[in-house]
């Protein structure tokens, strides 16, 4: 079981509204665990497309992983920020 930082904020209309962001801790074993967690929780948080997504990270308590295999993690976890923030703003849709 794995431990994920997701950071996720509120989205602005213009650029004279104030956004709030904020972090969640999210244990999952596979990506798509994850992603359907992260779907809940923030379709949970308020309507759908009021939130978003904007990284996934490692867990902030272990060592950080080697620099060739964290470049490929990165792109595929901003693939799963993509396919979240997709899912989030599709009302009454599970992932």
């Amino acid at each position: 079981m794995a431990i994920y930082e997701v950071t996720y904020s509120t989205k602005t209309t213009s650029n004279d509204e104030l956004s709030f962001s904020d972090i969640i801790l999210v244990e999952a074993e596979t990506n798509e665990e994850l992603t359907a967690k992260v779907v809940d929780i923030v379709r949970k948080l308020g309507p759908p497309g009021d939130f978003c997504v904007d990284s996934i990270g490692d867990n902030p308590y272990e060592t950080p992983s080697k620099r060739h295999i964290a470049k490929k993690i990165v792109k595929v976890r901003d693939n799963l920020v993509s396919i979240i923030n997709t899912l989030i703003c599709r009302p009454n849709q599970a992932p």
